[in-house]
């Protein structure tokens, strides 16, 4: 049920956002994310209702029909991020604690869904120089020839390092 909450909460939030951020790709992007979040909506619903457990109220109506950017399209991001982390705990939390494995299994789709979503906040934020890319282990040089992706490099650097 949290997790459903902090959904509806998430898509309310963003639609203020897209409505409010003056760039149309950000707009396009926050919009991507209300989507991907209303499916999430949709999902947790409906073993609820299929138990006949009344489903949490929507909040839509409290969005206004603003235009007018509050804040920061940075600090939107920023927020968007802050959002997404709470939504990992959430579901990380709501899986690890559930004995319903139909559902541990929609938490953990979830999870890879929003943290794609995740990889792009924090592309986008790069690009607009609202923040610094993160620093890279090299790749490591091995001597048996076998290619390591840089995904793996940092797992990897140790166990495959000439001495």
């Amino acid at each position: 049920m949290s997790s459903l909450q902090t959904n509806l909460i998430a898509k309310d939030l963003i639609l203020g956002f897209a409505q409010t951020a003056p760039s149309q790709e950000i707009q396009a992007f926050l919009l991507k994310g209300r989507e991907q979040v209303q499916q999430h909506i949709e999902s947790l619903s409906q073993p609820l209702m299929v138990e006949n457990i009344p489903v949490t109220m929507k909040w839509d109506y409290g969005v206004e029909k603003s235009s007018i950017p509050p804040f920061s399209e940075k600090l939107m991001m920023f927020h968007l991020a802050a959002m997404i982390t709470e939504n990992v705990r959430g579901y990380g939390l709501a899986m690890s604690t559930s004995p319903r494995l139909d559902l541990a299994l929609n938490y953990t789709n979830f999870t890879n869904e929003i943290l794609e979503y995740a990889k792009e906040v924090s592309r986008i934020s790069i690009e607009q120089g609202w923040l610094e890319e993160p620093p890279h282990i090299p790749f490591p040089k091995n001597s048996f020839g076998i290619k390591i992706s840089s995904r793996f490099s940092a797992s990897l650097f140790f166990r495959f390092s000439p001495q």
